[in-house]
């Protein structure tokens, strides 16, 4: 049996890449993000942390609260935590910024 400290080390050798800037802090406990034993989990751990997001997600107002089949979206979807040290996606390389391609696809997404 591995000790929770050596764990911990497994996990980290495992993790696909650097975790975000803001989530930085947690990177060396994953259990706070993820569930080894289910992954349809995923979404609901993200929602313990972002209460406010997942207030939102109930009273259907703010962007996450507004989007069509929001239920159904994975947070993962929309947001990289694991960019690594060479990111691919333009959206890890810098912070999202609204650019009018941005806006018309955040549009297509927000229920009228």
């Amino acid at each position: 049996m591995l000790s929770t400290a050596h764990a911990a080390t497994v996990e980290t050798l495992l993790m696909p890449g650097k975790v975000s800037q803001p989530h930085a802090k947690y990177e060396e406990d994953c259990s706070l993000c993820h569930d080894r034993t289910d992954r349809s989990r995923q979404t609901s751990l993200c929602l313990d942390c972002h209460k406010e997001t997942a207030s939102d997600i109930v009273k259907q107002v703010g962007l996450h609260g507004r989007m069509k089949n929001i239920g159904a979206t994975q947070c993962k979807a929309c947001h990289s935590e694991h960019p690594g040290a060479r990111p691919t996606s333009s959206s890890s390389i810098a912070p999202p910024l609204i650019t009018p391609v941005r806006t018309s696809i955040l549009k297509a997404l927000i229920v009228d």
